[in-house]
């Protein structure tokens, strides 16, 4: 059983296994579960390509309680987030393709998501140098465009937005990995403040008092107040599930810097770890 969705008046090709017919670029993540890889598609364009598989029953059973059963399936998740986002003139990952396979009885066996991208475009963690003043306050201003939609992101981060500065005048940007946003007709303080300081606290050497400034008055708010103090105004509960957050978030950059210090004596032409 299997289901998918083309964009409409795209190059998009699938195939019988609802895999993007094209040419693969380079694979960025291979993991049990997941694969993301770089596209050319048949007409020429760059696509992203992030693949969540569950070959055995067993995998497909431990998350049947997510997305590979009684909830919604990541992709069409993401997907369905993506367009809303670019519905509300949030700058997004353009959504060109999605499809799910499934399996007796009836639970994920994988799903696909195909996004578009452009030439130049580093995700900020990946950025060489500064960031311009006029894109610190562009991204604040699509963080309260996109709350203003009612879209609780939940897993900002420097590494799920993709800019490119290279024009100065016309800095293009698009926020991606949306697979865990929530929806709500009017979104609290707490969760546009959880989102913004998840956004910010990891990445102390890329956000410093002059970015944080730019970012809030982008933002049209909390532009007299510091990450710390708009953290200790959080309720209770908001604040332990942005730890929590934050710690998640931590052990992963612990775990990059092993794997890249690792990488470095590995032999020329080995895949490094993935992310």
């Amino acid at each position: 059983m299997s289901r998918s969705w083309i964009r409409p008046g795209s190059d998009v090709e699938l195939d019988a296994a609802g895999r993007p017919r094209g040419e693969l670029l380079r694979r960025v993540v291979e993991r049990p579960t997941v694969e993301v890889e770089l596209l050319r598609l048949p007409g020429g364009a760059e696509a992203w390509w992030k693949r969540y598989c569950f070959p055995r029953a067993g995998q497909r059973w431990r998350s049947c309680l997510g997305h590979t059963g009684l909830g919604t399936p990541k992709v069409r998740r993401e997907a369905r987030s993506l367009l809303r986002l670019e519905e509300a003139g949030v700058p997004a990952a353009r959504a060109l393709a999605w499809s799910l396979r499934r399996a007796f009885p009836g639970l994920v066996r994988d799903g696909g998501l195909l996004t578009a991208t452009w030439d130049g475009a580093r995700t900020l963690e990946e950025q060489p140098g500064e960031v311009q003043d006029s894109i610190w306050l562009r991204i604040g201003a699509s963080l309260r465009r996109m709350h203003d939609a009612g879209c609780f992101h939940r897993r900002l981060a420097p590494r799920n937005l993709v800019l490119d500065q290279e024009v100065p005048d016309r800095p293009r940007l698009a926020w991606i990995d949306l697979d865990q946003a929530l929806w709500r007709r009017r979104l609290p303080d707490a969760a546009r403040a959880w989102d913004l300081l998840a956004f910010v606290l990891p990445a102390p050497e890329r956000f410093g008092v002059r970015a944080w400034t730019l970012l809030t008055r982008g933002y049209g708010r909390w532009e007299d107040a510091g990450p710390a103090e708009l953290r200790a105004a959080l309720p209770g509960s908001w604040q332990r599930s942005l730890g929590r957050r934050l710690e998640r978030e931590r052990r992963r950059r612990v775990a990059e810097r092993r794997t890249g210090a690792a990488d470095a004596l590995s032999p020329p032409g080995l895949p490094s770890e993935p992310r």
